[in-house]
């Protein structure tokens, strides 16, 4: 690890602080990462960062003034990785003949498809 890795101090530096915030918006296999999953790890390096100006490593955090912005993501769902209605009621069919929790899963995955509702909407509806 000690080999493969960067000094702290390296942070200081502004181009090697930009391609570790471009890296954070890659997922392993180098393809683009969800824009919020990119604000998450900014948020979290931030906070390392603060730690790091905590621990005296650094005068104040690196980030501060640094004029980058995340790469734009497609967002655009691909059509071809949606389940048509044919095949999400064999889907649902598959996972009401489950024991146990399979009929409410059912009604659960169904709303979400059906009714594009979000799973925290689905699990606060009520017979009533």
């Amino acid at each position: 690890m000690k080999r493969n890795s960067l000094p702290v101090s390296a942070l200081a530096d502004a181009d090697v602080l930009c391609r570790a915030l471009d890296a954070m918006c890659r997922k392993l296999d180098g393809k683009a990462a969800a824009a919020k999953t990119a604000r998450r790890k900014r948020a979290a390096f931030n906070e390392a960062l603060n730690t790091a100006v905590e621990k005296r490593y650094f005068a104040e955090n690196p980030l501060n003034g640094l004029r980058w912005n995340a790469p734009a993501v497609n967002e655009e769902v691909d059509p071809a990785a949606v389940p048509n209605p044919a095949q999400v009621l064999r889907l649902l069919e598959a996972v009401a003949g489950q024991s146990g929790r399979g009929r409410h899963l059912e009604a659960f995955f169904g709303c979400m498809y059906f009714a594009a509702m979000r799973p925290a909407e689905v699990i606060h509806l009520r017979i009533e």
